[in-house]
């Protein structure tokens, strides 16, 4: 089920999730058109917030060792600053999955939202069903932040991308892009300012009521 932006206030923890995958030249410009080589997760990060408190609790960092085209080609590996060695040696995907489920333990879908630039849960669905093992957030609630920053910043064209906002809300650029821990922990940075940005936005229009 898909939440909207501000149905955040709602649960107690906000999971920040980002993920990298297994790429070619085409592969965001297209979505991966060619079925033989899917998006696979090699790295998952999940940066986990107290709602009310608004403060980092906890932290999860993987990679993963992708099955169906083992070897990273070269744009993947340029784009991602990985290594083949680094895919080798990391764990398979049904063993990730089995750590998240650990990690998870402590923030219940009753009381937790999953937040992703962009809907990442897809993609690890269709690796829990190429694995033939559960998917970790199947019962959780979703947010796609890249759908709700481009509904709350009012943008019309094509879909956007994280430096798009970045200028739009005059941040700075993630320090570390295109590493999941660091752009799970960059959503945050972006929830807090399409917060600031809406708040800003009422104050104008009751503003220009008083005025009237």
């Amino acid at each position: 089920m898909l939440s909207r932006f501000e149905n955040i206030d709602q649960f107690k923890f906000l999971i920040c999730l980002d993920c990298e995958f297994t790429c070619w030249t085409n592969s965001f410009d297209l979505e991966w058109p060619d079925p033989e080589f899917p998006p696979e997760v090699i790295q998952i990060g999940l940066s986990v917030y107290d709602v009310p408190a608004f403060t980092l609790l906890d932290e999860f960092v993987s990679y993963v060792s992708p099955r169906v085209n083992p070897t990273l080609s070269e744009y993947c590996k340029n784009l991602l600053n990985l290594t083949q060695g680094t895919v080798d040696n990391a764990k398979g995907f049904s063993a990730m999955v089995n750590d998240i489920a650990i990690f998870l333990h402590f923030y219940p879908p009753s009381q937790a939202l999953v937040c992703s630039f962009g809907p990442d849960w897809k993609k690890i669905n269709a690796d829990a069903l190429r694995h033939s093992v559960d998917d970790p957030f199947a019962r959780y609630e979703k947010l796609d932040l890249r759908v709700e920053a481009t509904r709350i910043l009012g943008h019309n064209g094509q879909s956007i991308v994280r430096e798009w906002v970045y200028r739009k809300l005059g941040l700075p650029d993630c320090a570390k892009r295109h590493d999941a821990l660091y752009d799970a922990r960059d959503l945050v940075r972006i929830v807090d300012a399409l917060h600031t940005y809406q708040a800003s936005c009422q104050t104008d229009m009751s503003n220009r009521k008083q005025t009237h």
